[in-house]
This record gives structure tokens, sequence and C-alpha cells, in this order.
């Protein structure tokens, strides 16, 4: 009898399987380095692509049959630094092997990074315009200098690549100045846009495309809302971060003027994940906010994640706004009776902060709440850090399985260990899924952590 090898299954049940391992060991996340010349711009963002999956290069390089089953996942995306000055950004030799015909077609998701210090960003643009040309099937574009203090002009012809672009719908763009080219007038297409610091204006893209999915801006300037954000932005924006108030406080009053009008027009707005992470305890329009939260009725994600420690009561004040939230990003409220012990060289290392507790109170407020995915920002001394790189898992577990034990409808759980005075440090991020059969207690597992849910690129995390 002939022995059955893995290659002599088909191409089809050879996908599936790769499928399968992608799932079982997602891509890890990691993040560019650039100046930043505020705190908030220095704040490392988390969803740029890492190598792929060792598991599936290993696949690749078997059979023939393998490597072209392994590629979708390996080359779905694809980060290249431009004029890089640091070696884990170096990306040209991966750029060339992703722009091979049969690699190309793989393509969805294409991160940018360009080094304009001493380099004029036209330079690099040739190169970009050319890429674009190859990645027929792209859907998402992220760009960017990661320089904020240069702020250069989107160049033309870049923008006009984009604008003929087939597939791309998603945008996400850094540190550039006048963006608003990218989209052709009137289209049709369901664009997602993120703009993180940019200066010229940039909501003025929001009045060309006919339909929006998801915006977020991290824009610290006055954006002109009540001039580019037109009334049928509600009939499909799904996902909305509004970022920082202006310092006249017009643009956020403009949102929720908008939104006020369209649900007195008896209409109900497709927004159903909410970000209200700039939107501290003392800005001026968190109570609005706070006061449209029960009028939103598709409204099922929210993200209040402000980097910093928050109260009880201003937990409560959420989570009675957004009562049927199902997936929550929010900032842990600790016991306050909780203390770290710095270790020296006399103490038990058992005896050293082996877990943390959450504050009970929260942890009823919590299991008031329909949640099925939570994710928890937790603040601590440094001292408790630099020692949780190793024990993350074992460190978070206690409080998983308490949330597991008074949330009836949890499913996954994810903390993201911070540091409370360093804003430029990225989290220790670990996550567990829950299991609760028909009969019997709950069960608590470590896997890996998937960083997009939530997010506007969240649709990245998809097969």
């Amino acid at each position: 009898m002939a022995r059955l090898t893995l290659t002599d299954l088909g191409h089809d049940v050879l996908l599936a399987i790769c499928g399968e391992i992608f799932e079982a060991h997602p891509r890890k996340r990691v993040s560019l380095s650039w100046q930043g010349e505020s705190r908030a711009e220095s704040t490392p963002p988390f969803f740029f692509p890492g190598p792929p999956s060792p598991v599936l290069l290993n696949l690749a390089t078997m059979h023939s049959q393998l490597a072209a089953a392994t590629r979708p996942y390996i080359w779905r995306e694809v980060l290249v630094a431009l004029g890089s000055y640091d070696a884990t950004e170096a990306g040209e030799k991966r750029l060339a092997r992703a722009e091979l015909p049969h690699n190309a077609v793989h393509v969805r998701a294409l991160f940018v990074s360009f080094n304009i210090l001493g380099t004029p960003l036209e330079d690099y643009v040739p190169r970009v315009v050319s890429m674009l040309s190859r990645f027929t099937a792209l859907r998402a574009l992220c760009f960017g200098t990661f320089q904020s203090h240069s702020q250069p002009q989107t160049p033309p012809a870049l923008a006009a690549a984009i604008r003929a672009h087939p597939s791309i719908d998603t945008l996400v763009v850094w540190h550039m100045v006048g963006a608003t080219d990218l989209i052709a007038e009137g289209s049709s297409r369901l664009y997602n846009i993120r703009f993180n610091f940019c200066h010229g204006g940039s909501a003025a893209l929001l009045s060309k495309p006919k339909r929006i999915g998801a915006f977020d801006q991290e824009n610290m300037e006055p954006q002109n809302y009540a001039k580019h954000m037109p009334a049928r932005i509600w009939d499909t924006l799904e996902f909305l971060a509004p970022g920082y108030e202006d310092y006249e406080m017009q643009d956020h009053a403009y949102i929720q003027k908008s939104l006020k009008t369209y649900i007195k027009s008896g209409r109900k707005p497709a927004l159903c994940a909410l970000d209200l992470s700039h939107e501290s305890m003392y800005s001026p329009s968190r109570d609005g906010w706070l006061k449209l939260g029960r009028k939103l009725p598709n409204l099922y994600a929210l993200t209040y994640s402000p980097r910093s420690t928050i109260e009880i009561d201003e937990a409560e004040a959420f989570f009675e706004a957004f009562p049927k939230v199902r997936w929550l990003h929010f900032v842990a409220v600790t016991s306050e009776d909780e203390e770290y012990e710095d270790s020296d060289e006399d103490s038990d290392e058992d005896e050293d902060a082996s877990e943390f507790e959450l504050d009970p109170e929260f942890v009823d407020l919590l299991s008031r709440l329909p949640i099925e995915r939570l994710i928890l920002d937790v603040f601590l001394p440094d001292y408790v850090l630099d020692d949780l790189e190793d024990r993350a898992e074992e460190f978070g577990m206690a409080a998983a399985k308490e949330i597991a034990n008074w949330c009836e409808e949890i499913e996954l759980v994810q903390f993201r260990f911070l540091p409370e005075d360093e804003f430029e440090e990225p989290p220790i991020v670990v996550e567990y899924a829950v299991a609760t059969p028909p009969f019997g207690p709950s069960t608590v597992e470590v896997v890996e952590p998937k960083t997009l849910d939530g997010t506007m690129l969240g649709f990245l995390e998809w097969r």
C-alpha cells in the first residue's frame, strides 16, 4: 500500500491546512521607531506586521505545493522601511521578493516608512508607485515619514497612483501634509481612513468618497468638520475614533451635533465601534459622548484607553452609558490596597508581586455588561515591569480567572501591562481564551494575542 505524504493531499487541502496554521500562529506585531515632538507622538503604534510565522516559513521550504499554499499568508502583509536607519525595519530585500509575480498577487496590506532625513521624499516616490502597480489585490496602504518635525507634502504622483489603484480601500497616513487628494471625488468604494498627526486639514478627505466605513484621526489641530463631514457619513460609518479635541473645542461638538441630528431624523446610524481614548475625564465633550451612548443601537465595541489610570466612578459612568458593549478595551481599576514590593537579595522570589488584583467593584461593573472580548490596560511600576517579560502569563492568570467567573459571556481576556510614567515603552501583552461548558466551571488558557481586535485594521486578522 502506497504511503500517503502531506503533498499528496492536493493544493486545496494544503491551503486549508496552512490557513489553520496561520490562525494558530498569527503574525506578531512590531513598532517602528521615529522621533516625535510630544508624548502622544512618541507613543509607538502596534499594528505593523512583523515576520511571518516560522512554522509557515519552514513549510514553504519543504515542497513546491506547500510553498504555493503558504504564500497567501506569508505575503499577505509587507513592511518596508525605505532609507531606514533601524536594522529591524530593513525590508527592501523582502520587498523585492514580495514584488515577484507569484507573491505579489497575495499582498493585501503594505506598510511603507520613509526616512527622509537627508533624502527628499520625492526620491522614494517612483519606487513606491512601481510597487503599487504590482500589488493588484492590495487593500490597505499605511505610509508616512514617521518624523513629526518634517510633515512633508504628499507627492502628487503617489496620490495619483493611490487613486488609480483598483482595490485600495484603507488608508493610514502618518506625519504628512495635503493627503486630501488620495481619493477620487465621488468614489463609491467603501473607504477606511486614518490620519496620525497630519497637518493641512486632513478631514477634507471625508467629503470625497460616497461611503466611509471607518474614520480614525489622531490629529491635534482643528479639522473643520462642520465643512467637511457630510450627514451621509452616518449611513455607513461603523468605526469612529474622533481623536483629540482641538483647542477651540469645535470639532467634537460638531460630530456630536451631526450624529444627534441624524438620530432625531428617525434613522439608525451604522456606528458599531467607538474609540474615545483621547477623551479624558476633564474633556468638555466627554459628557456629550456619554449621553449619546444609549442612542447607538448598533454599538458593540468601545475603546477607552487614555494612557492614564482612572477611578471607579469614571468606569461606572462609561458602563452606564454603554450598557450593551460586547467588545471592550478599557483601563483596569486595580485594588486600592494592592502594593508591589521592590525585590532585593534578601526577599523571597515567591513573595514578589506574583499577580495583580482588580478592584472587586470594577469586576462587578464588568459583570453587568454582556462582554465577550475584554482588553484591559494595567499600569505598573517600572520595577514590576522589569521582571514581567517572562512571567506575564502567570502574573495575569488570577485576574483572568476572576473575570471568567463573573462575566458569563466572556470568551477572551487580554491584559496590556504598561509603565506608569513612560509613554514611549510598548506594552507587555498577554491574552487568555475562556471556555465555559454548559455544566462546570470556566477554563482559562493562554493564547497568542490578537492586537488588531476592535481597531480600524481589524480585518487584517481575517484569513
